[in-house]
């Protein structure tokens, strides 16, 4: 998701094009209204610059829209886990 760009959604067929993965294999993933209504909206209040444009472009002064870092993406993701009261024990173990 960190390298998604705003041409990779496509909300008339409503899916994901996820490039260049892992294993440098790219696919189409479907998402759902609850996905597509969110992330209309998210666009709407924050208009990417152009069609090649981070989707999740970071808002960090020094970052100019570039992606966010996996490090920052993690934190996020540890603080959501702890607020919902989920354990984490580390990697592969919660």
């Amino acid at each position: 998701l960190l390298n998604l760009r705003v041409c990779d959604v496509d909300f008339t067929e409503k899916v994901l094009a996820i490039r260049d993965t892992k294993f440098h294999k790219s696919r189409l993933v479907p998402f759902t209204d609850a996905v597509a209504i969110p992330l209309a909206n998210y666009l709407e209040l924050f208009p990417p610059a152009s069609n090649e444009a981070n989707l999740f472009a970071s808002c960090c002064s020094r970052s100019k829209g570039e992606q966010y870092g996996a490090s920052w993406i993690h934190t996020q993701f540890r603080t959501l886990l702890r607020m919902s009261e989920i354990p984490y024990g580390g990697p592969d173990r919660g």
